[in-house]
């Protein structure tokens, strides 16, 4: 052990932390974790896909403002659906903004699936080789577009050995992706309901560290 590293109250009012940054206000914003639940077959991922469209192009999206209009990277991991669908889902998204005179913004999309993973296998989040191979890909994102991007993990069950209802398997989770808010990601998760729908399936661990 060799202590903690502190600040007395002075030099902490006056230090510059970053400043959590709209990209999609309210609802998406730099340093900020998010919980997107819903019931398998709602769309979360095909909302997930035209949400990072958007932030990739700097547009607003729905009625949610990108109020600077920068246009901000994305990471899609995604740990089930089929490539080929996702892909005829990206051609449609950009055929839409064509037509309503837009650019979508490919060069800042980002896409990792299970189709181009080594034997289609993505290491769990629960490990530690699973979350480095997270923060190694949004490094190297970022070394691409002189950004760090907003990073959609598409779905908790599908890239994650645990027993959801279990607090101890989320702990860690929760705790790296608490770390990666203050590193300045925005990280949304994507999860499935309990059985009336009216809250997220697991331990109600998680609900207190997402914003």
């Amino acid at each position: 052990a060799t202590g903690l590293n502190f600040l007395n109250g002075h030099e902490f009012t006056i230090k510059d932390f970053p400043k959590p940054q709209y990209l999609l206000y309210p609802i998406v914003a730099k340093q900020q974790i998010r919980q997107v639940f819903a019931s398998a077959g709602t769309g979360k991922s095909l909302y997930t896909l035209h949400e990072a469209g958007a932030v990739a192009s700097g547009y607003d999206f729905m009625h949610f403002k990108n109020p600077d209009k920068i246009k901000t990277p994305t990471l899609i991991v995604e740990g089930e659906m089929d490539s080929s669908q996702i892909q005829k889902r990206l051609n449609m998204l950009g055929d839409t903004y064509e037509m309503e005179g837009k650019t979508l913004n490919l060069d800042y999309m980002f896409f990792a699936t299970l189709a181009i993973q080594k034997d289609m296998h993505f290491e769990s989040l629960t490990t530690i080789t699973g979350r480095e191979d997270v923060e190694i890909t949004a490094k190297d994102i970022e070394k691409l577009t002189g950004q760090k991007p907003v990073i959609y993990l598409d779905n908790i069950t599908a890239l994650t050995l645990m027993q959801e209802k279990e607090g101890a398997d989320w702990i860690e989770l929760m705790h790296w992706l608490s770390r990666l808010r203050n590193k300045g990601y925005h990280v949304s998760f994507l999860h499935h309901p309990t059985k009336t729908g009216q809250t997220a399936s697991g331990s109600n661990i998680k609900e207190r560290s997402i914003d």
